[in-house]
């Protein structure tokens, strides 16, 4: 699925200090640079081919800090990052990171070896776009890649549409309706919008969609939430309904009934590929 073609902008480079610059990646802008940081030098190159070939520029960091420095300086769109690394590890460059007026904002791709569920749910806390396992394929790569740049899109459309309603954003393009909650979904309020608003004539409107629940957004999630979310959208087409969890996927898959486990996904990149493969 491919996402709705824009006009191309080019933000210019805003000047913060000597020596460092924060590049915008504006709405619609093609994501042109990423920076890969992994100790694995043959990795790092195999990344770096890979992502030269998709029509990228790719720089690599051979360490964290050297990533760090590479990131404040370097303006990538996207940084690719290894979480087992000596001396500093992938999850004190992301708290390095995000503490950083520069590089606050730049998504990031966890690209590792390590499966445990503890580190995934981890690396979700601090909002990474997606969470890929070593070895992979570059095709996987690409799609993931490709998905983030949505996702980034969507994040400044979220930015814009905060002002106008708090508790939850939609998006429809392309054959799928993306619903983002954001508010507490144990705020009477905030139910009794989002049921208002999910009602039988968006059902009806959007009956031949894709219909995407993204909860990474929302303040928290419990048991009691899942029943919520479930009451939430029981009346649509099960075979066609989907939820990213992100960081609460545990709590969702282990305390579901109604919504198929196999429709839950941990990033918007696992779904993707998963809707492709229904093609």
């Amino acid at each position: 699925m491919h996402p709705v073609q824009r006009r191309v902008t080019i933000m210019p480079f805003i000047y913060l200090r000597p020596g460092r610059f924060m590049h915008v990646l504006q709405y619609g802008e093609a994501m042109k640079t990423i920076l890969a940081i992994d100790d694995d030098k043959t990795q790092l190159e195999l990344i770096k081919m890979q992502l030269v070939n998709m029509g990228y520029t790719a720089y690599t960091a051979s360490s964290g800090a050297m990533g760090i420095e590479l990131a404040q300086t370097g303006n990538p769109d996207l940084i690719i990052l290894d979480i087992s690394m000596p001396a500093m590890n992938g999850f004190e460059v992301i708290k390095k990171l995000k503490d950083d007026e520069i590089t606050g904002e730049i998504p990031i791709i966890m690209l590792t070896a390590k499966r445990d569920k503890d580190d995934v749910i981890r690396a979700m806390r601090y909002n990474v776009v997606d969470y890929m396992l070593k070895p992979y394929n570059a095709a996987t790569l690409k799609k993931k890649l490709e998905v983030a740049r949505v996702q980034m899109n969507r994040a400044e459309e979220n930015t814009k549409e905060k002002r106008r309603r708090e508790n939850m954003v939609i998006h429809r393009s392309g054959g799928q309706t993306v619903l983002v909650l954001r508010g507490s979904l144990k705020d009477a309020a905030m139910r009794t919008e989002t049921a208002r608003s999910l009602g039988s004539s968006f059902r009806n409107m959007i009956k031949m969609d894709y219909f995407i629940v993204d909860i990474r957004s929302l303040p928290d999630f419990d048991t009691a939430d899942v029943r919520v979310l479930e009451t939430l959208i029981k009346d649509f087409n099960h075979d066609k309904t989907f939820v990213i969890a992100g960081q609460f996927y545990g709590v969702l898959v282990g305390g579901c009934d109604f919504i198929v486990t196999d429709r839950i996904f941990l990033t918007p990149g696992d779904l993707e590929i998963f809707i492709d493969s229904l093609q």
